[in-house]
């Protein structure tokens, strides 16, 4: 087992280099740079002087060579710094390090309301095919798959938070208010709860697809009537012997969430105002400015690398047959 953590960390290295490269690549072919989006919004907001741009590239290192500010990061990359931003000249790494867990805990919380819902009900659903409750779930996944997040997430605002005040509209806590351990803790799941539940939606529609997709071809074999033959009760069926071997192909789905999970937190948290990397990402494309870019990029991927590993280890654990050499 660490023969093979060890190498597939060794095997990761070369993607996120590649990663990086492509990265690097398709922000120096886009037009412009940091510079001149600098200027524009200086001259917007009529603030322009006698900015010299030749003079702005050179202190801000981009008169060399892409190749060469390339290895520069990846030089500095090795001594565990990510470079700083163009414009605030704040490190990278510190302003990832204050959204990083924001980000974390919005991506937690849709995965674990996926599992909570999308398994039991996905259970179900196989458990009673074609009864009322079987279509109406079937119902909600299709309309989970097909609604765009930012429509969902408008419409549960206008609903929960406007309507009916149940839930903030936006924010990571209440402004202005001193709460204890327990209060502060309530008030952050207050706020998470709408981009959560909005997150967590079309994974959640996707895990109770493949969950009762994968029940209905188990529950079907012939080890399933051999069980029953034995007199085993109805949940020591289910669980042990026919959950545990539909649930591989739900963990490769919720692996495979993980990066639209990523992916589609950039745009909940920009309508939900939550502080994580969402905001920061936008604004760093917005600003090209490459070094913030090239980070977040960089802790995508590592993110993504170490959920695919976390889901080959998953299987070891469900199905004992599966031994990594």
């Amino acid at each position: 087992m660490n023969r093979y953590i060890l190498r597939r960390i060794f095997q990761a290295i070369p993607v996120l280099i590649g990663i990086t490269i492509i990265t690097f690549t398709f922000t120096e072919l886009a037009p412009g740079d940091a510079v001149s989006s600098m200027l524009l919004s200086q001259q917007e907001s009529g603030l322009a002087g006698e900015l010299d741009t030749a003079t702005l590239r050179a202190q801000y290192g981009l008169d060399q060579p892409p190749p060469v500010r390339y290895l520069q990061w990846m030089s500095g990359l090795a001594q565990g710094n990510m470079g700083v931003r163009i414009r605030s000249r704040v490190p990278v790494a510190e302003e990832i390090g204050r959204r990083l867990p924001a980000t974390i805990q919005l991506m937690l919380a849709a995965l674990t309301i996926s599992i909570v819902l999308g398994i039991p009900f996905g259970i179900y659903s196989a458990l009673r095919q074609y009864s009322r409750l079987d279509y109406f779930l079937t119902t909600f996944v299709f309309i989970g798959i097909s609604v765009p997040g930012f429509f969902a997430a408008i419409a549960v605002i206008y609903l929960f938070a406007v309507k009916l005040g149940w839930f903030p509209t936006s924010g990571y806590s209440t402004p202005g208010q001193t709460f204890g351990f327990w209060g502060g803790l309530w008030d952050q799941v207050h706020h998470l709860a709408l981009p959560a539940l909005v997150l967590g939606i079309e994974s959640t529609a996707s895990v109770m697809r493949y969950t009762r997709s994968s029940m209905l071809e188990v529950i079907k074999l012939d080890y399933m009537v051999t069980a029953r033959s034995k007199g085993l009760g109805q949940q020591t069926i289910i669980i042990r012997h026919a959950l545990r071997n539909a649930l591989l192909p739900v963990i490769t789905i919720l692996g495979l969430r993980l990066p639209s999970l990523f992916g589609g937190a950039i745009i909940i948290e920009n309508i939900f105002n939550w502080p994580g990397m969402g905001i920061l990402y936008l604004d760093g494309v917005s600003t090209r400015d490459y070094p913030l870019i090239m980070g977040m990029v960089l802790i995508s991927a590592l993110l993504i690398v170490v959920s695919n590993l976390f889901t080959d280890l998953a299987y070891a654990v469900v199905d004992p047959r599966i031994r990594y050499e």
